[in-house]
């Protein structure tokens, strides 16, 4: 199972270990960690330069641009957004070359860091507009944007062609005869801008930033990206009060903000404190964009049983349609769209719950822990049928046995913690009682995902790739394993 991290989920949690209270101790993820890999970096700029809406993409402006549709329509369809997206597409032109020299580069050579390629003018090009944008931030009216006469003034197009250019010679025939290189004439091949013309890099939209983040961490640091992405969130801020009439998407600043939450998992991990407020942040604000479109988390039961209705319309409305009429594509992206957003509601619940994990020992209020096992109770009710339609059903059983896990370890840390501050027999009786409904739905989500594990464990013992053997993992196996922890407390405890 692989969600997109462009849909804004941390389903993908990172490799640092967590503590959960039900289980009293560590789990660590079941890879070897690889803090130097570059495959990430490259993998997150591959998404945030794709500019082509093929079947199969994972194009972060494009994915961008139906969720701005979706939820903001009067921006989506201003003459000032549709300016803003072609300077856009226009400035990521050079990134996308330089995004498939550089997977072409890592498949052929393992630069660990990228150590062994110069891409430092290329992210120092970036900080120069990162620094400009700061800088005009002190004037007032600040400007909104930075100008080129043409795009080979672009300090970044030039230095993408120096990166391309030594890439190649790396590969050249008088130095390394032996190796046959295919991409020398067409990944890498030094570009030539299509257009010439004068163009704009806006200083509020965040995709300059988000290529510089990916860059970054391709590069080995992912806490510097944190910061690049946590210094443009306070530009936005500033630019926005500056020109509060200005049609600026809101998206645009929840898109940063997911980046940031992944990058924090992965460095920090959910017990760490900065981690968890920020995530808190990042969900209220995005809870607040969605339901203005009355995409809220409560709803999601009422709305799933609707879009099998909806989905049977859509059939209909086709077999009268043509394949290409509009009107059904239309419908079907928007239904799309509808459906990813609640699932983001869901999966950011699934991941604040399971952060909220480590930080239960610390509640003393009993109304509190209530509302945290309220909220895991919900969790573990929505099933498979709400989820997007286009997830397979291995996925769709894997996610519902995940959240069923989340639901388990929060209330047997609730029912842990509860009976330490109960003041009378009924909240001792009270603890029992979610403790006992706790394990119920921690079984039944183990029973699936370590079904998923033992098989996916069996198919890399049995490869014979050793790279497989070394260093990937079930995307279930910290679930699985947080569960198994949580089984032998419970059962030390009944000893």
């Amino acid at each position: 199972m692989k969600t997109p991290f462009l849909e804004l989920t941390v389903r993908e949690r990172g490799s640092k270990p967590v503590t959960a209270a039900a289980s009293g101790a560590s789990s660590n993820s079941g890879q070897v960690p690889r803090t130097s890999d570059p495959v990430p970096g490259l993998t997150w700029l591959s998404n945030d330069t794709i500019l082509d809406d093929g079947p199969n993409s994972q194009s972060t402006l494009l994915s961008d641009e139906r969720y701005i549709n979706f939820f903001d329509k009067d921006v989506f369809g201003s003459r000032e957004h549709r300016e803003d997206v072609a300077q856009i597409k226009r400035f990521l032109t050079p990134a996308r070359v330089l995004s498939e020299c550089l997977q072409e580069y890592i498949r052929v050579l393992p630069d660990s860091g990228l150590l062994l390629v110069d891409i430092k003018p290329v992210i120092e090009s970036m900080f120069m507009l990162h620094a400009r944008a700061r800088q005009d931030l002190e004037q007032s009216p600040p400007p909104r944007e930075v100008q080129y006469d043409s795009s080979e003034e672009s300090l970044f197009w030039q230095e993408v062609n120096n990166v391309l250019t030594n890439v190649n010679e790396k590969f050249a025939e008088r130095r390394h005869p032996a190796v046959n290189w295919p991409a020398k004439s067409a990944q890498c091949k030094v570009q030539t801008p299509k257009e010439n013309s004068s163009f704009k890099i806006d200083h509020r939209q965040p995709y300059g930033a988000l290529v510089l983040a990916d860059l970054i961490h391709a590069h080995g640091s992912p806490d510097e990206a944190i910061a690049v992405l946590a210094e443009w969130l306070n530009m936005s801020t500033a630019y926005r009060k500056a020109y509060p009439n200005d049609r600026i998407p809101k998206w645009w600043e929840l898109r940063v903000m997911s980046h940031i939450s992944i990058l924090m998992a992965e460095v920090a991990g959910q017990n760490n404190l900065a981690y968890r407020d920020f995530f808190d942040a990042y969900k209220k604000e995005l809870e607040n964009y969605f339901e203005k479109r009355n995409v809220t988390l409560d709803r999601i039961k009422v709305r799933c049983k609707d879009w099998a209705v909806d989905n049977s319309r859509q059939s209909a409305l086709a077999a009268k349609m043509s394949a290409s009429g509009t009107d059904y594509a239309n419908q079907a992206e928007t239904l799309a769209v509808e459906q990813k957003a609640f699932y983001l509601l869901l999966a950011a619940e699934d991941e604040s719950l399971r952060t909220e994990v480590n930080f239960i020992g610390d509640e003393g209020k009993i109304e509190r822990l209530e509302e945290l096992y309220r909220r895991t109770t919900f969790l573990a009710s929505v099933g498979g049928e709400c989820l997007p339609e286009n997830f397979h059903e291995r996925q769709r059983e894997g996610l519902v046995a995940d959240n069923q896990i989340t639901a388990g370890l929060v209330a047997l840390t609730v029912a842990d913690r509860m009976a330490a501050v109960a003041l009378s027999r009924g909240d001792r009786d009270r603890s029992a009682e979610i403790a006992q409904s706790g394990e119920k739905a921690l079984r039944t989500g183990f029973a699936t995902l370590s079904a998923f594990v033992e098989k996916e464990r069996k198919e890399v013992q049995e490869s014979a790739d050793w790279h497989k053997k070394v260093f990937p993992q079930s995307a279930w196996e910290k679930s699985a394993s947080l569960a198994g922890r949580a089984f032998l407390r419970l059962r030390t405890k009944s000893d």
